[in-house]
């Protein structure tokens, strides 16, 4: 039996001019094989230009949301990265592991705490997921986040970003940090 389950591509979303999150359809019978923690990640497979190549990225998406899904920030002469930035469609057919990795949050729903999250560019791909999970499975805890980026266009989840801090205002506490603004 193969690692690797075929899983179709349901959307792919650009976050930047070089990034893109790629969600995926978890049939029934593999929606236990696919439950996460927040900080784990995917290996992908594809055959890129003749080339078997896989991949590992983390997952974007919270534990409470309806798909999973990765962000892959487009890396000069990345074989998957550009595959998946430049090729990759909805309704495609994509080989995917489950999910693995032991850079996780484990969430309490009766602590109160606080969490501090440290990203840059695409670092914040692991850190989206443990923060959209803790603001639901945690709500008593407070997350502040401090993300760097290149500048303004660069910032990866932009919108999601502030549609959280505004939701959740006063348990996301969110600071920018730009290299060339």
């Amino acid at each position: 039996m193969s690692d690797f389950h075929k899983l179709v591509v349901s959307e792919v979303n650009k976050e930047t001019e070089n990034c893109v999150t790629v969600l995926f359809d978890i049939e029934a019978e593999l929606r236990d094989s696919f439950k996460f923690t927040a900080g784990q990640y995917l290996t992908i497979k594809a055959d890129v230009g003749g080339e078997e190549v896989r991949r590992a990225y983390s997952i974007c998406t919270g534990q409470n949301e309806n798909s999973v899904g990765v962000s892959v920030k487009k890396v000069k002469d990345g074989k998957m990265s550009t595959y998946l930035n430049e090729v990759v469609k909805k309704g495609n057919v994509l080989e995917v592991m489950k999910p693995d990795g032991k850079f996780t949050l484990i969430t309490h729903i009766d602590i109160q705490r606080d969490h501090y999250f440290f990203a840059a560019g695409s670092g914040i791909t692991p850190v989206m997921s443990m923060i959209k999970t803790m603001l639901e499975d945690e709500p008593k805890s407070t997350a502040y986040l401090l993300y760097g980026s290149k500048d303004e266009t660069e910032i990866i989840f932009k919108n999601q970003i502030d549609e959280l801090v505004s939701k959740y205002e006063g348990q996301l506490i969110v600071e920018h940090t730009l290299s060339k603004p």
